[in-house]
């Protein structure tokens, strides 16, 4: 199912189900120049957005903005359900996650995909169970602010930039209880701050793996723990502000400064 505007779209009572009793539950496709999720004046309210996405698989599609908008997608309310079905936000410019704004799916295992043409900036947060948390800024960076998270319960954290991932506090925990972590840094001559990376779990343990393989990125972090294998590959700098704690393999064209492994 597909719902269009020319501008904006005003979902606030919509309700949509896909649900196939005998077959595989379909996906709404949403696709306005912006759109924002919000309790008031947004386009959609995150009650809403969470009660369609126990039916169905939901994409948010933005344009490239036309001549009233910018091709953006926000979110300023919190987004909750619990079944299988997966979300995927794909703008043409940047995605915003704000302060009022999360993303959480703990007992379902519905995958979650944000996809900026630009920028993806994280001051909420995010939080899914078994799925995966795909996160792609094509051409711009990653940045998450001193109250972001990103956290699985041992789904897979796949984080792609195309110029930095930073971690404005240094101290952010990406989470994944067991599932695997990668890190993927494609501008040259900047510097990425990681934070910490944990991917430790109860029984299991996955992987971090850390690319940055640009001429020189240099890449920070604070501690990368927890894992069954941690692989960082750079060629700038390497700077881990505390430690590595795994069988690590590290490797850099630049310095490699305090890596405790």
């Amino acid at each position: 199912m597909e719902t269009s505007g020319k501008s904006r779209i005003n979902l606030a009572g919509a309700r949509v189900s896909t649900l196939a009793p005998n077959g595989k539950t379909g996906n709404w496709l949403i696709d306005p120049q912006d759109f924002t999720i919000a309790s008031a004046g947004g386009d959609i309210s995150g009650a809403a957005l969470s009660s369609n996405l126990e039916a169905n698989s939901i994409t948010i599609l933005s344009s490239d903005g036309g001549v009233t908008g910018n091709g953006d997608i926000f979110v300023n309310d919190s987004v909750s359900w619990s079944s299988n079905n997966s979300l995927t936000l794909s703008a043409e410019r940047n995605v915003g996650i704000n302060m009022s704004g999360s993303i959480r799916n703990i007992f379902g295992s519905g995958n979650l995909t944000v996809t900026a043409g630009s920028d993806v900036a994280i001051d909420g947060g995010f939080s899914m169970g078994a799925g995966k948390i795909t996160l792609d800024a094509q051409i711009g960076s990653i940045t998450m602010g001193s109250t972001g998270w990103i956290s699985t319960e041992g789904g897979d954290i796949e984080l792609r930039a195309g110029t930095t991932l930073t971690n404005s506090s240094g101290t952010n925990s990406i989470d994944s209880k067991g599932g695997n972590i990668a890190v993927n840094l494609q501008g040259s001559g900047v510097s990425s701050l990681l934070g910490s990376l944990n991917a430790g779990g109860t029984s299991t343990y996955g992987r971090i793996t850390i690319d940055a393989p640009q001429s020189g990125h240099a890449v920070t972090w604070n501690t990368l723990d927890g894992s069954s294998e941690v692989k960082v590959t750079a060629s700038g700098d390497l700077v881990a502000s505390s430690y590595c704690e795994s069988p690590c393999q590290i490797s850099s064209k630049g310095k490699i400064g305090r890596a405790h492994v």
